[in-house]
């Protein structure tokens, strides 16, 4: 993820004169940063030489050809229009990553679920733990009315496990039976110090998903990822071509920790959104930390994240003393679930947020 100053910095310096020669111009936006005698574009600066470990897509690469055919191109303005269907998010879905730590269905309106929970491996490929919405949710502990977001945005191997077999297995097919009412798209990974044609292929391969769920009929909501200040621009002229795009992910836990990164990025994203005049719906992912300044900038959001899970995993209860949200150690007893002890700690912890 991009810092402030790094992001500041490169906003107010010029696309290097190299980069206006370079084939990727178009899509990349250009490489923002100070005119050097040497080594002034992105290749030359972060460029391996074609190192035959090197998994970056980049023009050394001895497999350029197969991983840029892989991705079709680059060819972003080919990609379809697509539209989301209307759905009502709550203002806090809680992340449910596995189902052992409870006996009972989970009486839940909303869960976030990861995409290990959905889809497993089995002889060489991927297929879903389920074939219908109601045997998806009796499998993973869920009441039948409960309503499931599939949260993609996961660490690099799961993510890279579900782009191996994307087409082999078509996974978008799996997944459109097992009434699932959003998929948050998977978030492939945005690096510094790469060659701009890696991030561009992760961007393509993101959209890609996007493109093959939506045609699958799933809800897709697009997650933007952002290194560099032409990322923004590329967002704001994405969402203008897809006017009936109206909720964004955005993810802020393995990035913008740093208070000013958090609050740069939510301000450029409320940018964006007065650029496009219509407004967004903001799914943070994490980013519990911003909710009084995502608040203030969108008229509706909606925050993700593990906490009343994973207070339960630590067994710790939830109570909310004098208007502030506190945690005490909660003893049990040997093998005994915890089914209690999360219904407590998603209610006190969805008053909190909503509150």
């Amino acid at each position: 993820m991009a810092k402030v100053a790094e992001v500041q910095r490169k906003v107010s310096l010029p696309v290097i004169s190299s980069c206006k020669e370079c084939y990727w111009i178009e899509p990349c936006g250009g490489y923002h940063d100070r005119e050097g005698l040497f080594s002034n574009t992105c290749f030359e600066k972060h460029c391996c030489g074609g190192n035959a470990a090197c998994n970056f897509l980049c023009p050394a690469n001895p497999r350029y050809i197969q991983m840029l055919n892989e991705v079709e191109g680059l060819r972003f303005n080919d990609l379809p229009v697509f539209a989301q269907r209307k759905l009502a998010l709550p203002e806090y879905v809680p992340s449910v990553l596995h189902h052992s730590l409870h006996a009972d269905p989970l009486n839940i309106p909303f869960a976030a679920i990861p995409p290990k929970e959905v889809l497993r491996i089995r002889g060489g490929r991927m297929e879903a733990v389920a074939s219908t919405a109601a045997e998806l949710r009796h499998r993973l502990l869920l009441s039948p009315q409960t309503r499931i977001v599939l949260n993609c945005i996961r660490q690099d191997n799961e993510i890279e496990k579900l782009w191996e077999y994307w087409v082999q297995d078509d996974i978008p097919e799996l997944l459109a039976p097992l009434g699932i009412d959003a998929v948050i798209a998977p978030n492939f990974s945005h690096l510094r110090g790469v060659p701009r044609t890696e991030i561009l292929g992760n961007r393509m391969r993101h959209l890609m998903c996007v493109r093959d769920m939506h045609a699958a009929g799933l809800n897709v909501i697009p997650h933007l990822s952002v290194v560099d200040p032409q990322d923004w621009d590329f967002w704001r002229e994405w969402l203008k071509r897809n006017p009936n795009v109206k909720r964004v992910a955005f993810e802020f836990e393995t990035g913008y920790k740093c208070r000013m990164d958090g609050i740069d990025a939510i301000g450029r994203l409320a940018c964006v959104q007065k650029a496009i005049d219509r407004e967004l719906h903001v799914v943070a992912v994490g980013g519990t930390q911003y909710r009084d300044e995502i608040r203030s900038l969108f008229k509706t959001s909606t925050f993700i994240d593990a906490t009343p899970f994973s207070k339960t995993v630590r067994r710790q209860r939830g109570r909310i003393a004098a208007g502030q949200l506190a945690w005490s150690l909660w003893e049990t007893a040997d093998g005994e679930m915890l089914d209690e002890l999360f219904a407590n700690n998603f209610r006190v912890y969805t008053t909190w947020m909503t509150g």
